[in-house]
């Protein structure tokens, strides 16, 4: 065996050597960065704002009291605020994670330059608990490229932060008008155009006017109350078309003691049902068919 040949021997074994040196550095490193993401622990409970900035809109999560929070000054869906908190703050968000780019050329594509996609800020009083700059869907569609401040690390984040980030502020409002059991109401009052009646319970049985009903289509009609949600809100126009002073339609529930449960004005346009809790509160949108479903006429109601 020649000396040169074991001479080149030894090169190709100290260039494996220092390959497999190069690799294991990147590989802590890449752990060292995922363990990076992960966020402070806090107190929940200190959490009072959440604010999400994008190309096209500003939004504002203030926590009111308790888990109550509001939308833009609006009431807001809890489940909606939890669902954003459970994304970031969630203990399996880092294991889901990992390093994407180190480079600062990558965020363009990933779309995580300047404050991203979408800018989230997360703050406990004056305090900053997360600077998120969230961009593109992953390659899958299953999570986010995200950057935590102005670090120039994106991170692949398996959570849904991608969609909660491009949410309009109507995603984020309580869209809940009512939600009254069937068990609470002893009696209904319709005021809708083409009909006009009392539903009202003695001892457990139904009549609409003194006339018996029929017990399946009333258990209907109770059912639509027991979660009525909205299906949007109106827009600034829409709002100026709105016309409560005279409402097409009103709606009374009414407890066993003759208490009022809700009291519900309606507006009719070309666009759909626009109702509110009477005489004051947000403006909520319901599609068209919703009237037949609140208001049945009589006849529906008797079988007759």
């Amino acid at each position: 065996m020649s000396t040169s040949f074991l001479k080149r021997a030894g090169l190709v074994l100290l260039a494996l050597l220092l390959l497999w040196g190069i690799l294991a550095l990147l590989r802590r490193g890449t752990s060292e960065d995922i363990a990076g993401f992960v966020l402070p622990s806090f107190d929940s409970a200190a959490l009072n704002r959440i604010t999400i900035t994008t190309e096209t809109d500003t939004i504002s999560l203030v926590r009111v009291q308790g888990n109550d929070w509001a939308a833009n000054g609006l009431p807001a869906a809890s489940p909606a605020v939890n669902d954003l908190y459970n994304a970031v703050f969630d203990s399996t968000t880092a294991a889901r994670s990992e390093l994407a780019a180190r480079s600062t050329a990558s965020h363009a594509r990933m779309g995580v330059e300047g404050l991203g996609k979408s800018h989230m800020l997360f703050m406990a009083g004056t305090d900053t608990v997360a600077d998120l700059r969230v961009g593109n869907p992953t390659e899958t569609g299953r999570g986010a490229f995200v950057r935590l401040g102005d670090a120039p690390e994106v991170y692949r984040v398996t959570t849904d932060l991608a969609r909660l980030g491009s949410q309009p502020v109507d995603h984020w409002r309580d869209k809940q008008i009512v939600a009254i059991t069937p068990e609470q109401v002893a009696s209904v009052t319709v005021v809708w155009p083409g009909r006009r009646y009392a539903l009202t319970r003695s001892d457990g049985v139904w009549a609409v006017d003194g006339v018996a009903t029929d017990t399946t289509a009333v258990a209907t009609m109770l059912r639509g109350y027991a979660n009525l949600e909205a299906t949007g809100f109106p827009t600034a126009d829409e709002l100026d078309t709105i016309d409560f002073s005279s409402p097409d339609g009103r709606i009374v529930l009414r407890g066993m003691g003759g208490d009022t449960l809700a009291a519900l004005e309606f507006d009719s346009t070309a666009a759909g049902i626009w109702t509110r809790r009477a005489s004051s509160g947000p403006v909520f949108k319901l599609a068209a068919w919703y009237g037949a479903r609140l208001a049945p006429d009589k006849r529906a109601l008797t079988g007759q």
